[in-house]
């Protein structure tokens, strides 16, 4: 029945091109972007049943001319507004498309310096010192990270030992070395 329900034509708007909707999408269309319009045209219609004017059917065509005119032009209206936010909706999926084309590149190519390296025998100096932070446990090869349950009492007593002592040793430290001797004791 409609065959064409959106119509895309190159050129500037002022040559005709640009993205159209049907005409008789344009209103539900604005009801549905704005809110404040949907009202209007609820109260619009409210009106209308309240005051029991006749269909647009009944109308005699000399009055209808001033609303299909008024129609009209805030059909006109609203496609333009709908032409640019389509248009804002695609520059702004252009610009995150960019982007992730972007990042893909930098992916491969830093992949690719990668394989690179990784193919070259570098040999690194043990003399001499590495720099940054030195490698804490969770980071450290030789150590996992375990859990374990103790009743909060024992580990509150066991805190405050450890401070007493003032050496800065840490509740892991303890359990290693408690491990330890208790493998030590069964060999």
């Amino acid at each position: 029945m409609y065959p064409t329900v959106v119509v895309v034509r190159r050129g500037s708007p002022e040559n005709g091109g640009g993205t159209w909707i049907h005409y008789k999408l344009a209103v539900p269309l604005a009801m549905w972007i704005s809110a404040e319009f949907a009202l209007l045209v609820s109260d619009w219609v409210e009106y209308w049943l309240a005051s029991h004017q006749n269909s647009v059917q009944d109308r005699t065509s000399s009055n209808l001319l001033p609303t299909a005119n008024a129609y009209l032009e805030s059909s006109q209206v609203l496609n333009r507004v709908i032409h640019t936010a389509i248009h804002q909706q695609t520059n702004s999926l252009r610009s995150a498309l960019k982007a992730l084309e972007s990042e893909n590149r930098l992916t491969a190519s830093t992949q690719q310096n990668l394989a690179e390296v990784e193919a070259e025998d570098i040999e690194i100096d043990p003399e001499e010192p590495k720099r940054g932070r030195p490698l804490g446990k969770r980071s450290h090869p030789d150590y996992e990270q375990v859990t374990a349950y103790i009743k909060k009492d024992t580990y509150q007593e066991i805190k405050i030992s450890l401070l007493r002592e003032g050496q800065k040793r840490e509740f892991s430290e303890l359990i290693q070395e408690l491990l330890e001797d208790w493998l030590k004791s069964r060999t």
